[in-house]
């Protein structure tokens, strides 16, 4: 059997360890295979917060490093900021709908600056790839 955990930080206090202990002990007793990702520097900010019956409404931002597609930032291994806001509706306890919009304007600039690096500094074609010599013969 395979198992996949997701864990991430949102404070300064916290730390990844802390959820994936438990879980590793739970996996490794019944003898399954673990796969983790771990966002280590992810840190949410929440500005506002918000919650009247069975609604909850939250504005905040995000901060980490681009290391997989989150909040529209691309993969670029460097770090992103983000706004965003959460909805959550609640029944009989449990979450039954979620709105997560995050404004990634930031994201696309990152986007734009990776890609403005490709064509500045792109591959030269002129050269075989194995061997670094020029197909072309003057």
């Amino acid at each position: 059997m395979k198992a996949a955990v997701y864990a991430r930080v949102s404070t300064l206090d916290q730390e990844p360890e802390n959820q994936l202990s438990e879980f590793r002990r739970y996996v490794e007793a019944r003898g399954w295979t673990l796969t983790e990702y771990v966002d280590r520097d992810l840190r949410v900010e929440l500005h506002n917060v918000l919650a009247t019956g069975d609604v909850a409404v939250a504005r905040g931002t995000v901060r980490g490093t681009a290391t997989g597609r989150q909040y529209g930032a691309p993969v670029t291994r460097r770090s992103f900021e983000a706004s965003f806001f959460d909805y959550v509706r609640l029944e009989d306890g449990l979450i039954v709908e979620r709105v997560q919009q995050a404004d990634d304007q930031e994201a696309v600039v990152q986007e734009l600056r990776t890609r403005r690096e490709k064509v500045q500094n792109p591959p030269d074609l002129t050269k075989d790839l194995t061997t670094n010599e020029s197909p072309i013969s003057s």
